[in-house]
């Protein structure tokens, strides 16, 4: 009875991976899917282009101060400001890049 037993388990391993890589590739061509759309619109909008790059900027103005707030407290190393300036560039390239672009007026 121990080898019946053996062989359901090993049979809904399998499943469960099969299950998974599906849900998995589903997720990930679904996620292409969105990012090509979102390319598109960016190509045609100049005002979601915009949006998108100060959006950007945000995200990583935001994650630089919380990381410099954390090393002024002790909480990470020092060594955790090199990536500060390559941060600090890609937010000035953003910002830049998006007060470069011409929205029309409605």
């Amino acid at each position: 009875m121990v080898v019946g037993e053996a062989r359901v388990s090993n049979l809904w391993k399998f499943v469960i991976a099969v299950v998974a890589v599906f849900t998995v590739s589903a997720e990930l061509g679904w996620q292409a899917l969105r990012i090509a759309k979102s390319a598109e619109r960016s190509i045609s909008d100049p005002r979601y282009r915009r949006r998108r790059l100060i959006y950007l900027a945000a995200v990583y103005g935001v994650g630089t101060v919380l990381g410099v707030i954390e090393v002024i407290r002790g909480e990470l190393p020092g060594l955790a400001m090199i990536g500060v300036a390559i941060t600090l560039l890609l937010v000035c390239w953003s910002l830049r890049t998006a007060i470069k672009i011409k929205v029309p007026p409605q």
